[in-house]
């Protein structure tokens, strides 16, 4: 009976200082990132309530409020880099997977704009990484706020677009170049572009050009020209 006692206390003793060896060896093997952010819709950017976030082991970690936004914080493997994923969920809406490299980043923070789709829709979803320094909703707000400003540019650009071939359009006092499928905001010092690897004044390219012939329009900063544009 007194060696049964002395086993059952050895037995004991080494069960508690396994556990607390695996538990310390859990904390030393993962660490704590703190995210936050805002759930919208991606085609009206109106915010989403009780999106549901789950980290990469499917452990519910957060839910969006009335205006969309969530904080949480996640553990993850804690390795010469950071590799972590969530996941964010919603009925009637697409699952949004987020995975991300964060290299050696000693940043342990991330706050994001996540836009879901309606599954009756277009699958149009996107995330945004806005700061890896601040959990601020203001960080998010900013942003969203711009989102929705380009958004109305892109909608009547759309109708200034409609009957017409014209690549140089005006709205609301600025000047656009727009193709068919995308467009630049110009800016004061934006005065040639290259068209076919020929410089031009952008001032005279509605007539020198179709819009339906453009190939390509990208911004092209060198002492010349600020835009290169090509047909082919």
């Amino acid at each position: 009976m007194k060696y049964r006692n002395y086993f059952i206390k050895v037995y004991l003793i080494s069960t508690v200082l396994w556990s607390n060896f695996c538990l310390s060896q859990s904390k030393l093997n993962h660490i704590t990132i703190s995210l936050s952010g805002v759930v919208v819709d991606a085609k009206t950017l109106n915010p989403i309530p009780n999106a549901i976030i789950f980290d990469e082991f499917d452990k519910r970690v957060a839910e969006s409020d009335k205006n969309g936004f969530f904080e949480t914080k996640i553990n993850v493997i804690n390795s010469e880099e950071i590799y972590f994923e969530f996941y964010v969920t919603k009925s009637r809406y697409n699952i949004i997977h987020q995975r991300e490299h964060w290299g050696k980043s000693k940043d342990l923070k991330g706050n994001y704009i996540i836009a879901l789709s309606n599954k009756n829709e277009p699958d149009n979803s996107f995330s945004n990484l806005l700061s890896t320094k601040s959990l601020k909703h203001r960080i998010a707000i900013n942003s969203l706020n711009k989102l929705r400003q380009e958004k109305n540019i892109a909608i009547n650009l759309l109708k200034l677009m409609t009957g017409n071939k014209k690549i140089l359009i005006e709205f609301n006092g600025d000047k656009f170049l727009v193709t068919n499928f995308n467009h630049f905001q110009l800016k004061k010092s934006d005065k040639i572009i290259f068209i076919n690897d020929k410089p031009y004044s952008i001032e005279e390219v509605n007539n020198l050009i179709n819009r339906d012939n453009i190939k390509n329009l990208t911004r092209f900063e060198n002492p010349i020209a600020q835009f290169y544009l090509t047909t082919y």
